[in-house]
């Protein structure tokens, strides 16, 4: 993909649901047993996979049950700081 920019959020949330198919398809998981090991209905599934709205919850728990938080690391990294910044909170430690 290009520019995610550039989609709406509807063409992502259709991307977002490709990528789960293609995670679960790569595993052999059908989409009964994704409905069971996230604990969500295969109606619900289906509609994920093809771009339906979902909450982040639902999400989350599809990831889970496929073992791909790796997609979700990136929001849990410390922000790494500028020079300014670090050169901003050192002057603005009291001595």
């Amino acid at each position: 993909m290009d520019n995610i920019y550039a989609l709406t959020d509807k063409a992502i949330l259709v991307q977002i649901g490709k990528k789960l198919k293609e995670a679960r398809v790569a595993q052999n998981m059908s989409q009964k047993t994704l409905a069971t090991a996230s604990g969500m209905s295969m109606f619900s599934i289906s509609q994920m996979e093809n771009g339906h709205n979902t909450s982040l919850l639902s999400i989350i728990m599809v990831l889970r049950a496929l073992n791909r938080f790796d997609v979700l690391e990136g929001l849990f990294q410390e922000p790494v700081l500028s020079p300014i910044s670090v050169l901003v909170m050192i002057h603005q430690t009291p001595s």
